[in-house]
């Protein structure tokens, strides 16, 4: 994605699903806040479909290039503040 690709702020830029040890998912949609070249600021709440389990508070989350990956950071300590490094596949 390119500088003139990235969406206004208030947009939804994607989703996150995260999975637990015993298999349960949580899926957060994600609404940007902010863009520079150094990371994307989003917005992510619990999707309406996510079972109990799943926290549906509000929460900021940052997506930063590292290299050929990316680091996902998410602020919301009802979830666990959850990390993740992603990479492409295939």
């Amino acid at each position: 994605m390119t500088v003139n690709q990235v969406p206004a702020p208030g947009r939804r830029i994607g989703t996150v699903t995260q999975t637990d040890p015993i298999g349960n998912t949580c899926v957060d949609i994600l609404t940007l806040k902010s863009a520079t070249k150094k990371a994307l600021v989003a917005t992510g709440v619990g999707a309406k479909s996510n079972k109990g389990q799943c926290s549906q508070a509000s929460h900021t989350v940052w997506l930063r290039p590292v290299g050929a990956e990316l680091q996902y950071t998410s602020k919301d300590p009802k979830a666990g503040d959850p990390e993740a490094r992603l990479k492409k596949v295939g």
